[in-house]
C-alpha cells in the first residue's frame, strides 16, 4: 500500500545550522511575544493581558541589517506550578535554551525583582550560551524602574528597551548581530523554496498535536486533555520522498456558542490565516465519537 511507504520515507528537515538561533526567556508577560512581533515587524505571536498564553516553544525567521536569524518564543516559565500545562511549557522553555545559540533574559524594569526572575537567572548562569540580559517596559523614563535591583543577576545593566513601543529595540538588535561573526548570516545566501503547505485543522481535543509531533517526530506541540491547549499555529517542514512539505498544527475550533472570550478569537484568526496559506487542509475527527455539525461544517 502505497501510504505506508510515504510515511515510512519521511525525515524532520533540521533548520539551517549556520543560522544562529536565539531564545526569548522569561517570567510571563514580561513581553517576550511582544518583543517577537516587533522584530518581525509583524503580529506573528499572539499577545494578551493574560499571563501565560505562550505555550509551544515556535520559530519565527527574522534579520537585522542584512544579518538573518532564528527567533525562539517560549512560554514564561513558573517554577513553582504544578500544573501539567505548565510543567510542560517549561520543558519546551528548557529544550529552547539548550538549542539556542544566544539567549535574551527579559525581565519587566516596571515591577520589584521577583523570585521568578532570581530562579531563571540561577538556570541561565548554569548554561553556556551568551545571555543577552534585557529590561523591557522602558515606557516611562521619569516612572519607578528597578533596574539596580536586577544587576544581582550578575548579567551587568540590562539593555533597556520597550517592546511595544519600538524604543532602544535596535540597540538590542545592533547587540545581537554583533555575536553572530562565527556563523554564516547574510539573507541573500538563503533564499526561500516554496514548500506545500499541509494544515492540521479539527475540534479541540480531536489529536491535532499529537498527530503532528508523531509526524515531525519532536514534542514542539504541548499534548494534554485540556481543551484549548494549543493557542497558536506552529509549523515545522518534514521531508517525505526527498521533497519538503510544511505541516501546520492549529488551535482547535469550537462552535461559535462555545467561544471563550477574545483570546480564543485571536487564535482562530491564527487558524484561520493558516488554512489560507496552506495548500493542503486535513481535517482530523475522533472516530470514537460521532461525527458532528462543527466537523462538517470544517
Amino acid at each position: 500500500y502505497k501510504g505506508i511507504n510515504i510515511l515510512i520515507k519521511y525525515k524532520r528537515v533540521n533548520m539551517k545550522e549556520n543560522i544562529p538561533k536565539v531564545a526569548i526567556v522569561g517570567r510571563p508577560n514580561v513581553g517576550k511575544s511582544t518583543l517577537i512581533n516587533r522584530i518581525c515587524q509583524k503580529n506573528e505571536a499572539i499577545v494578551h493581558k493574560e499571563p501565560m498564553i505562550t505555550r509551544d516553544r515556535k520559530y519565527y525567521k527574522a534579520d537585522w541589517n542584512g544579518k538573518i536569524f532564528y527567533l525562539l518564543d517560549t512560554g514564561g516559565i513558573d517554577l513553582k506550578s504544578k500544573h501539567r500545562i505548565d510543567i510542560q511549557v517549561f520543558l519546551q522553555t528548557k529544550k529552547a535554551i539548550d538549542e539556542s545559540d544566544i539567549i535574551i533574559f527579559m525581565v519587566d524594569l516596571k515591577e520589584p525583582v521577583s523570585p521568578l526572575d532570581e530562579e531563571i537567572a540561577v538556570i541561565l548562569r548554569k548554561t553556556d550560551k551568551e545571555i543577552i540580559f534585557t529590561g523591557n517596559k522602558y515606557d516611562d523614563k521619569k516612572g519607578n524602574l528597578y533596574i539596580e535591583d536586577f544587576l544581582k543577576f550578575g548579567f551587568g545593566y540590562p539593555i533597556k528597551i520597550s517592546a511595544m513601543h519600538g524604543i532602544n529595540t535596535g540597540d538590542l538588535l545592533d547587540e545581537l548581530v554583533s555575536k553572530f561573526k562565527e556563523y554564516s548570516t547574510d539573507i541573500r545566501e538563503y533564499e526561500e523554496k516554496v514548500v506545500p503547505g499541509i494544515c492540521i485543522l479539527g475540534k479541540p481535543n480531536s489529536g491535532k498535536s499529537t498527530l503532528f509531533n508523531a509526524i515531525i517526530k519532536d514534542e514542539r506541540a504541548i499534548v494534554d486533555e485540556v481543551e484549548g491547549t494549543t493557542r497558536d499555529s506552529i509549523d515545522s517542514i518534514v521531508n517525505i520522498n526527498n521533497r519538503n512539505y510544511k505541516f501546520i498544527d492549529t488551535a482547535g475550533l469550537r462552535r461559535k456558542k462555545d467561544k471563550r472570550g477574545d483570546l480564543e478569537y485571536y487564535s482562530e484568526l491564527r487558524t484561520i490565516r493558516s488554512i489560507e496559506n496552506s495548500d493542503i487542509s486535513l481535517v482530523l475527527i475522533d472516530c470514537s465519537k460521532e461525527i458532528t455539525v462543527q466537523d462538517l461544517k470544517l
